[in-house]
């Protein structure tokens, strides 16, 4: 796969790779809201997927953009609003 240098395929990239995420670990997803431990117990795997990441788009895009911290946001806290939480 070459070099992503497209916004929107950036993007895309850091969405299916939080969903991936978000998919194959319900659990501490649910966990880490409710006791807002979340990036504690996905710290494994978000350091895997952000490295993935990184190494498929150019280095221009890693420094202008921030889409897997807003697809961290977005598809893994944002979806569990409604559980009682300490982090609101």
């Amino acid at each position: 796969m070459p070099i992503i240098n497209n916004l929107d395929e950036a993007k895309n990239l850091a969405i299916q790779i939080v969903t991936d995420i978000a998919l194959y670990n319900p659990i501490k997803v649910k966990q880490g809201v409710e006791n807002d431990t979340l990036f504690d117990l996905l710290r494994e795997e978000i350091d895997e997927g952000r490295a993935f990441y990184l190494g498929k788009i150019s280095e221009k895009l890693a420094g202008e953009t921030n889409f897997f911290n807003w697809a961290l946001a977005d598809i893994l806290i944002k979806p569990n609003a409604g559980l009682k939480s300490k982090i609101w």
